[in-house]
């Protein structure tokens, strides 16, 4: 399924991103209390990855963070998240050839790990790749805290799968406001770090991307995949209705998909489906804007096409309405962003 059909969590994910959190925040010795108050998250239930907590908890905890008066708080936080956390599937990652199969192979992996931002990993121009982040939030402040933490994670684990703390992409953009301290992002990052942009990703060249890994095991990695590859089937056994509805919007969205259409394909009624979608904190109408708004962005940036066949092609019959709509998801009209994002 394309990435654009998933950017719904379900309403019970894995804990396993806020004991990543809490755990760093023991190491910088901030008080716990203050970003998880109402959690009632024991230490002894913090530390065992199979529990499971309400999605809803996972941004209780990042609005809270985004609200601590502590500066640099979300790169500082990315940055401590290491591949050792990911247990299996951080093997693979260390197992792989290069750093490509290894980015690749996180992509499918993030399917099933408490998601607050989609990922994609795609060919740019000149030879250079984009490690794109779509922060699943919409209000700003969350929004702008969501990816900074994950442009840092993405960075660390990039870091110790090639065994290399200092390896640096050769550019980042990000959606953010310019900070006070911009210095400070590019010692991070190692590089130029432009805010105020279209796209969030880490650019890298191709002899990056094609870096080898020091640990690279080619008799491990297939032993190890099996079980990863029977981890991801059975997450997604479990959410296979919010998929099919992904995948049934992203496949008719081309000629305006309705709730009405998709109850009608599923033998069902309007009713039982949205009841079926409150269980995961979404709604029909959210599911096909937010798949529209996220092709809108792929077709501006990865293909020639005009912009009102783009409009077309995501179901608008009045191209006016697509711009308008733009405007209203990304604060700029498409034409101008495909411009930002072809810099």
């Amino acid at each position: 399924m394309d990435i654009a059909a998933k950017k719904c969590e379900p309403a019970i994910v894995s804990s396993q991103k806020l004991i990543f959190i809490a755990e760093s925040m023991r190491e910088l010795n901030i008080d716990l209390s203050t970003v998880f108050p109402k959690t009632h998250l024991e230490n002894q239930r913090l530390v065992a990855m199979e529990e499971r907590v309400p999605f809803s908890l996972v941004k209780e905890v990042f609005e809270k963070l985004a609200q601590l008066p502590i500066e640099n708080l979300a790169i500082t936080l990315g940055s401590m998240i290491r591949v050792k956390y990911y247990g299996l599937f951080g093997c693979v990652l260390l197992c792989k050839e290069d750093l490509r199969s290894a980015m690749e192979f996180a992509i499918g992996y993030h399917d099933i790990v408490t998601r607050t931002t989609e990922l994609s990993f795609a060919p740019a121009k000149d030879g250079y790749y984009k490690f794109c982040c779509h922060s699943v939030f919409d209000q700003p402040l969350l929004q702008h805290f969501n990816l900074e933490f994950h442009a840092a994670v993405n960075l660390s684990l990039i870091r110790d799968v090639v065994d290399n703390r200092q390896f640096s992409p050769c550019e980042v953009h990000m959606s953010v406001p310019k900070p006070a301290n911009p210095a400070f992002y590019e010692a991070y990052f190692g590089c130029p770090v432009r805010f105020e942009q279209a796209e969030d990703f880490l650019l890298f060249s191709h002899e990056k991307v094609a870096t080898k890994l020091p640990q690279n095991n080619p008799l491990v990695v297939p032993i190890l995949l099996k079980d990863c590859e029977q981890q991801i089937r059975d997450y997604l056994s479990e959410n296979d209705f919010l998929f099919t509805v992904y995948k049934w919007v992203s496949e008719n969205i081309h000629r305006d998909a309705t709730l009405e259409m998709l109850a009608k394909t599923l033998c069902t009624t309007e009713r039982t489906l949205r009841r079926k979608l409150a269980e995961y904190n979404v709604t029909f109408s959210e599911i096909s804007t937010n798949i529209k708004q996220k092709l809108a962005k792929q077709y501006l940036t990865e293909t020639q096409l005009t912009v009102d066949d783009i409009g077309a092609a995501i179901g608008f019959t009045d191209p006016a309405n697509f711009r308008r709509a733009f405007k209203r998801w990304s604060g700029m009209q498409p034409s101008q962003f495909r411009k930002l994002s072809g810099e």
